[in-house]
């Protein structure tokens, strides 16, 4: 920690460090030599990203999450020229989560430079922004070659776990849902609790995924209740899906919800409202995981027979903040509507789509991130 004045670290937010250290490097390099290439190595943004941040800064993260050039980003920091990097320049994605909400103040402190993070981000507005990059005959030459992080390798060289590999798994995840719903609907199967949800869908993923692998080099690995720690919370992922190529790994974060009309004691459940709220909890704690480097993608399963939540014949009271109803759209935003007395503040930084299925009696849904068009606001959460 001798780089960063203090030796404190300055953000607690992957994407903010790793938008920052980029930026660090090209302004370091840019007052060496006004000539300067933009184009960084992943493992520079990654090494100097560790000093201003005390999460783990994994490779996805950069070659990724805050890559606009890749199909699954989260957020526009950064493009891309085969494996190597550079900081968007302003309005190269029309504006569109190109910087941080929240940038973080204080004094750069690396050997060549002793610069505020206010004066840097002047710099960036006021001239990097608007400089005009050419390649130069190496970055011509490496991508000519077809080398390119986003499908085949890191900056050190490994190969990250394949797009056909992933889709395989999650369309098994998929049909492992749909097969539990059959099961439960004809009977063979009794959900009257969250729980043995989790339990039944665990073993019925279980039975599937062998089926699901073709090559001696991949594994998958599914485990329950999974402990993690977010925003100095303890959390429980109800399961968690581990791909494994070689030595490469790809993450699944699943959360289950099930609402029973009629506990198994025979009497009305009630308490529809927080339902309904901690669906969209889960859905901003799925995102959390993305952004913590817990994991690589989140999914939500949804089980119910209580018909209301899913066609309801009003929409009547503060709880429809939270609407789960068939066709209902949870979209990016704060949620702050107050339900069972206690006060609540959370963002969905994704947009989701309710899309309900029938199973004669039942209800059940699969949600994933729809589509990421806003910027991420504050990960504080008050429940």
């Amino acid at each position: 920690m001798s780089d960063i004045e203090s030796k404190k670290y300055i953000t607690t937010s992957v994407p903010t460090a790793v938008w920052l250290s980029s930026l660090i490097l090209s302004f370091k390099r840019y007052k060496e030599n006004s000539s300067f290439s933009p184009w960084l190595k992943q493992n520079e943004i990654q090494m100097l990203a560790s000093q201003l941040c005390h999460k783990n800064i994994e490779n996805a993260r950069i070659s990724q999450w805050c890559n606009g050039d890749h199909t699954n980003n989260t957020y526009n920091y950064l493009k891309a020229k085969g494996s190597l990097r550079r900081v968007t320049q302003l309005n190269e994605f029309n504006g569109m989560r190109e910087i941080p909400d929240v940038i973080p103040s204080g004094v750069i402190n690396l050997p060549s430079i002793k610069e505020s993070i206010k004066k840097i981000v002047e710099w960036y507005k006021n001239v990097y922004s608007k400089l005009n990059f050419e390649c130069t005959r190496e970055e011509i030459e490496m991508i000519a070659s077809g080398i390119d992080l986003i499908e085949v390798n890191d900056a050190n060289g490994t190969e990250q776990v394949s797009k056909e590999f992933i889709g395989r798994i999650e369309n098994c995840i998929k049909q492992a849902w749909h097969i539990l719903a059959n099961k439960v609907n004809g009977g063979l199967i009794s959900v009257n609790k969250e729980a043995s949800l989790q339990l039944h869908y665990a073993h019925t993923l279980q039975q599937l995924l062998p089926l699901h692998i073709f090559e001696r080099s991949e594994k998958v690995k599914i485990e329950l209740e999974t402990g993690v720690n977010i925003n100095g919370r303890n959390r429980n992922i109800d399961l968690f899906v581990d791909i494994i190529e070689r030595e490469n790994s790809y993450k699944f974060a699943v959360e289950m919800k099930c609402y029973r009309e009629y506990a198994s004691s025979g009497g009305k459940r009630g308490a529809t409202d927080i339902f309904m709220k901690d669906v969209y909890f889960d859905l901003y704690l799925l995102e959390q995981y993305e952004l913590n480097s817990i994991a690589d993608k989140g999914i939500l399963l949804l089980m119910t027979d209580f018909k209301s939540l899913v066609y309801p014949k009003s929409k009547k009271g503060k709880s429809w903040r939270y609407d789960i109803s068939n066709n209902a759209k949870a979209k990016h935003g704060i949620y702050d509507t107050p339900i069972g007395g206690k006060e609540i503040r959370f963002n969905l930084n994704g947009d989701y789509e309710f899309l309900w299925k029938v199973y004669g009696d039942y209800f059940f849904s699969l949600l994933k991130r729809k589509t990421e068009n806003a910027t991420s606001t504050s990960n504080t959460v008050s429940l």
